[in-house]
């Protein structure tokens, strides 16, 4: 038998002797050194602890959950990410020539509005970063309609706001909300349109 590495043999074959060093370990360690080490543990979880509640602090919309959930109100201005943004008006058409519903359903136009809040410009692109959807999970992105003061997307300078009008075509009846989920918008913000 070729025993060029007996140390890697002995070291493979036996896990009994892992044990008995782990146990030797163990043992070693008195009460005090053992309370020392949970000491330290308890202080590194409440600085972790007292890191996420600041952090949870500075973003006040981490605060009002079941906001998120059931969706803001219209005229609620809500800052989040670099951004405060606000519906302050929803309407519904069915339609006019060259942009006629189907049947069961509207156009939603809803008026919307944001404000840079960062040093830096953002560009809001309504056409991917906000859509509609209604309970049964049915998404509607931006849709061509005759608007009186369509939203201009693109950059938005540092300070400044944009606002206009945005449409969608969404179902009659049942629940609809709006989402912004844009880079600028700190996460996915949902608004009660119907």
């Amino acid at each position: 038998m070729n025993n060029k590495h007996p140390k890697t043999r002995a070291s493979l074959s036996s896990p009994k002797k892992s044990y008995q060093r782990f146990q030797t370990l163990i043992s070693q360690l008195d009460t005090i050194k053992l309370f020392y080490l949970s000491v330290g543990l308890l202080v590194l979880s409440l600085l972790t602890l007292s890191g996420a509640l600041i952090v949870q602090h500075n973003y006040p919309h981490a605060l009002s959950a079941a906001a998120r959930v059931e969706g803001y109100a219209l005229n609620t201005p809500i800052s989040m990410g670099l951004v405060t943004m606000e519906i302050t008006k929803v309407s519904y058409s069915a339609g006019q020539p060259g942009f006629a519903a189907p049947a069961d359903k509207h156009y939603a136009i809803v008026d919307f509005k944001v404000k840079n809040n960062a040093d830096h410009p953002i560009n809001v692109l309504p056409s991917s970063d906000i859509y509609i959807k209604d309970t049964a999970g049915n998404v509607s992105y931006l849709t061509p309609f005759a608007l009186e003061r369509p939203f201009k997307a693109g950059a938005v300078l540092p300070g400044e706001q944009a606002q206009g009008q945005l449409s969608y075509v969404a179902t009659k009846t049942g629940e609809l909300k709006l989402y912004v989920d844009g880079i600028w918008s700190g996460g996915v913000v949902p608004f009660k349109v119907q």
